[in-house]
Parts: C-alpha cells; sequence; structure tokens
C-alpha cells in the first residue's frame, strides 16, 4: 500500500497529503497533521459509536414513545458532535 492509498484511507485530502513530500519527492511527514488526523477519527468513532447504540436501542426499545424513554434520550444527547 502506498503513502497516497493509505492517506486517502486516513481521510487525508490530496492536498494534505502533497504536504507529505518535500521539494525532492521524499517523504516529510507532518506529524501534527496526523495527530490531528487521528484526533478526528477518534471523535468520528465516538459519534458513530453513539449512532449504532441508539439504532439498536431504537430497534429493541419496548417503549412506545421513545421520546419519553431515558435511555433513548441520553443516547440522543451523546450522539450530538
Amino acid at each position: 500500500m502506498n503513502i497516497i492509498t493509505l492517506g486517502r484511507i486516513a481521510g487525508l485530502s490530496l492536498n494534505e497529503i502533497t504536504t507529505m513530500f518535500n521539494e525532492s519527492d521524499e517523504l516529510a511527514i507532518d506529524r501534527t497533521l496526523l495527530a490531528q488526523k487521528a484526533s478526528d477519527i477518534d471523535v468520528k468513532i465516538k459519534q458513530l459509536k453513539a449512532i449504532r447504540d441508539s439504532l439498536n436501542h431504537v430497534a429493541n426499545c419496548p417503549q412506545s414513545d421513545h421520546l419519553a424513554c431515558l435511555s433513548f434520550q441520553k443516547l440522543m444527547k451523546s450522539a450530538k458532535p
């Protein structure tokens, strides 16, 4: 797997990937940028987990009114960015 493919999988734009090379086309990795991307991914994982949990709860909740369900309300609050 090359650096461009890996960068794209990580969510880097082509411009961001370009900054990972110096004038001689040698790797010059921007560690700060990568740390920020990792942090962004952590936030996205948290959001996706909350959404997953909400969907599972809605699918299996015994309450007839989900908005009255305290667990559902808590999950909805945690899904906010």
